[in-house]
C-alpha cells in the first residue's frame, strides 16, 4: 500500500511540475489544461494541496481570469499560511483584480462580483466604489448609485468623479420627476 501511495504522489508531483513549467514558459492555457484534471483527481482522493491551488492561481491569473485566480490563491494561503510565495501571489492577484474592476466597461456584469471579492479581502477603495456606482448608473439604478456616491463623497470628499456622478444622479432624478 505504501508503495502504491508513493507511486501515486510521485505521479501527481510530476504532473504538477509539468504544468508549472508550462506556466513558467508563459503557456498558461496548457498549464491550466494539465492542472484541471489533476485538481479533480486530487479532490476525488481527498488530497488538498496548497501548491496545486497556487499553480492554478498563477495559470488563471496569467490568462486574465483574476476572479478565479483569487479563489485559488486564497485557498493556497489557507492551506499553507506561512508560504510567502502564496501570500505574494494573493497580493498580486488582488491588485490585478482591482485593475480589472477599474478598467471594466460601466455595463460589465462582473463589476459587482469583482467588487464583492475585493471587499471580502478588504481591498476596495473609493475608486472601486466609484466603479460600482458607475455600474449602477449604467443600469439605470440611480437610487443605488446615489446612495453609494453620497457615502463616497462624505468619506472621501476629494474624489471629483464621485461628485460629478452624484450631481448627475440628482439632475437625472429631477428630470424624471
Amino acid at each position: 500500500m505504501a508503495s502504491t501511495d508513493h507511486q501515486l504522489f510521485a505521479s501527481l508531483r510530476m504532473s504538477l511540475a509539468a504544468a508549472r513549467q508550462q506556466s513558467d514558459d508563459g503557456d498558461h492555457s496548457e498549464a491550466l489544461r494539465l492542472l484541471e484534471p489533476l485538481r479533480r483527481h486530487c479532490l476525488s482522493i481527498g488530497v488538498e494541496s496548497a501548491h496545486l491551488a497556487w499553480a492554478l492561481c498563477v495559470a488563471l491569473d496569467g490568462l486574465g481570469r483574476h476572479e478565479e485566480a483569487l479563489e485559488h490563491a486564497t485557498e493556497a494561503v489557507r492551506l499553507d499560511p506561512l508560504a510567502l510565495p502564496y501570500r505574494r501571489s494573493l497580493e498580486l492577484i488582488t491588485l490585478h483584480l482591482r485593475e480589472a474592476l477599474l478598467q471594466a466597461p460601466d455595463h460589465d456584469a462582473s463589476i459587482p462580483r469583482m467588487h464583492r471579492q475585493l471587499a471580502s479581502r478588504g481591498a476596495v477603495d473609493g475608486d472601486c466604489h466609484v466603479a460600482l456606482a458607475r455600474w449602477h448608473l449604467a443600469r439605470g439604478e440611480r437610487h443605488e448609485a446615489g446612495a453609494l456616491l453620497e457615502a463616497i463623497t462624505r468619506l472621501e470628499p476629494w474624489r471629483q468623479e464621485a461628485w460629478r456622478l452624484l450631481q448627475s444622479t440628482a439632475v437625472g432624478s429631477r428630470a424624471q420627476s
